[in-house]
C-alpha cells in the first residue's frame, strides 16, 4: 500500500491531496492486471469507474465512418473514464490495451460518497478533472484545425 500511496501522490488528479486521502483512495482502489489486446471498456458502455494507469499503455479508440480511429495512447499516471463522472453518458471511446497494464480502478461511486462528504476533495477532484478534460478538448481542437487546413491545402 505504500507504494501506491507513493503513485498516487504523483497523478495529477491527487497530487495535492493530504495523506489521509490518499491511504483512502489506497484503500477503495481495486488493482487490476490486462494482457495486451485485451479490451477494458467499449465505447457506449455505461460507466461505473474511471481508472489510473500505474503500468502499461492503454489506446483510447472511437468509432469512425469506417473504422475505429485512435484518439490517444496513455501510459503511466494517465486517467481513463473519469468523462462518466462528469456527463451521465456512456463510455465515449473504447479502450484497448496495447501492452501488459496494471490499473487501479476507482468506483464513480466510492469516490462521489467522499466528494459527498469532504467538500475539499471533492473540489480538488473536479477541478482537476476539469483541467485535464480541457487540456484534451485544447489538443482535439488543434488536431481538428490541422486536419480541416490539410483538407483544404488538398481541394
Amino acid at each position: 500500500m505504500p507504494q501506491l500511496i507513493e503513485f498516487l501522490r504523483k497523478v495529477y488528479l491527487f497530487e495535492s491531496l493530504p495523506n489521509d486521502e490518499l491511504t483512502w483512495l489506497s484503500e477503495v482502489g481495486r488493482l487490476r492486471e490486462f494482457s495486451a489486446g485485451e479490451t477494458v471498456f467499449f465505447e457506449g458502455q455505461p460507466a461505473g469507474s474511471l481508472f489510473l494507469i500505474r503500468q502499461g499503455t492503454i489506446e483510447l479508440k472511437v468509432r469512425g465512418s469506417d473504422d475505429a480511429q485512435s484518439v490517444a495512447l496513455l501510459g503511466p499516471g494517465s486517467m481513463l473514464g473519469e468523462m462518466g463522472m462528469v456527463s451521465a453518458s456512456g463510455r465515449s471511446a473504447t479502450a484497448i490495451v496495447r501492452e501488459n497494464s496494471t490499473v487501479v480502478e476507482f468506483s464513480y461511486s466510492d469516490i462521489e460518497s467522499r466528494a459527498a462528504s469532504d467538500l475539499r476533495f471533492g473540489m480538488h477532484l473536479y477541478r482537476a478533472m476539469a483541467g485535464q478534460l480541457a487540456k484534451r478538448i485544447s489538443a482535439t481542437t488543434h488536431s481538428l484545425a490541422a486536419v480541416k487546413e490539410l483538407k483544404l491545402r488538398n481541394s
